[in-house]
């Protein structure tokens, strides 16, 4: 029998090869990729064959693997698919562990790819964007979309704040407030860039007035419905001049969403090929890929462990769900787990009835 930390050790190196290959840009189409893949997937089930699941834990899989089958046959995405393999593994696993692996992995990825670039061994995509009067010009320094780039030094930078706060100072705030705005020179991307700062303003903001954090935290449990409400009432009234000047400022990112529930929405979702939208958001992506029930089921979910967290006062906790949840309103990663990290909190507090303590920050 495999021991725990065995089985950890497991995980964890599955969860760091997945999590690196995606960083550095492999996909399916890589053969590269798919031997990480499908070794992560065999390191993953030697650990899970050799645990012992309590009865309703056994029931909830089950469940959730059903409703997986189904949003998979009408919705034609793998991504949920994908994540539950990596959700599945990760009983007796600690977040933080689990958090960090993720940093290390998205750092190191992150650094490689701008190496890499920078030698030239990757070129970089040059993309000509018209804004405000103007045209620029926008790289993507490798990563295949300049947005890209800047979204995942914003996830890096979210997991740094977390699982760091007490190097959170004013002089590591401007180092990378520095280095964002170096790499918003290349992207201009404008989301990320403003998401980073924001990210950053939170986190120190909980170490000088944290009973404003406080006050600000115990909403964390409706950020995601909201932004969901919000998804749809700003698409619904698009025809406004107000929503229409929005929409320029999050580049086309209301009209799509716009589009996208103008097709309707499903109890079981809806395959994205039968629409011509590019999806920069997660929540109307949710709505439409994976219907109804999965939304509700998802908001949910959210809303229960951010309301555990909160009975805990686990502020940096509920400080990482509200930044997380903004930056998917403006990204199509929800069903990702790589990207959407909530899910692994869900699923450990929600599937192996875990207590997510926030530890010791170093």
């Amino acid at each position: 029998m495999i021991k725990s930390t065995k089985g950890e050790l497991l995980y964890i190196t599955a969860l760091f090869m997945i999590a690196f290959a995606k960083g550095f840009g492999l996909d399916s189409s890589s053969l590269i990729y798919n031997a990480i893949f499908y070794v992560s997937m065999v390191f993953i089930f030697l650990k899970v064959i050799h645990e012992r699941w309590m009865v309703d834990e056994f029931y909830r899989i089950c469940t959730i693997i059903i409703l997986l089958l189904l949003n998979f046959l009408f919705g034609k995405d793998i991504s949920y698919l994908f994540s539950f393999i990596y959700l599945v593994g990760t009983k007796n696993i600690d977040i933080n562990k689990i958090l960090k692996t993720l940093l290390w992995a998205r750092g190191l990825s992150f650094i490689s790819l701008l190496i890499v670039n920078f030698l030239g061994l990757i070129n970089s995509r040059a993309i000509l964007f018209y804004r405000n009067g103007y045209f620029i010009m926008r790289s993507d320094l490798g990563f295949g979309h300049p947005n890209l780039a800047q979204s995942s030094f914003s996830m890096i930078v979210l997991l740094f704040c977390y699982l760091f706060r007490n190097r959170i100072n004013f002089l590591t705030c401007i180092l990378i407030a520095v280095f964002n705005h170096i790499l918003y020179q290349q992207t201009f991307s404008r989301t990320s860039y403003y998401l980073t700062i924001l990210i950053l303003i939170f986190f120190y903001l909980e170490r000088i007035l944290p009973e404003l954090i406080k006050k600000i935290t115990d909403y964390a449990k409706y950020v995601q419905f909201a932004l969901l409400v919000l998804t749809v009432i700003l698409a619904k009234w698009i025809q406004l001049p107000i929503i229409q000047k929005l929409d320029i400022l999050f580049t086309g990112r209301i009209y799509y969403s716009a589009i996208s529930l103008n097709y309707g929405t499903s109890l079981f979702g809806k395959p994205l090929s039968a629409i011509p939208v590019l999806f920069d958001n997660s929540y109307s992506l949710i709505l439409y890929n994976s219907g109804l029930l999965m939304t509700v089921l998802l908001m949910y979910s959210y809303y229960k462990t951010a309301s555990n967290h909160t009975l805990r006062n686990n502020k940096r906790t509920l400080i990482f769900f509200i930044m997380l949840s903004i930056i998917l309103f403006s990204e199509s990663y929800y069903a990702n787990v790589l990207f959407n990290v909530t899910l692994f909190f869900s699923f450990k507090e929600l599937v192996w009835n875990g207590v997510n303590e926030e530890g010791k920050s170093k």
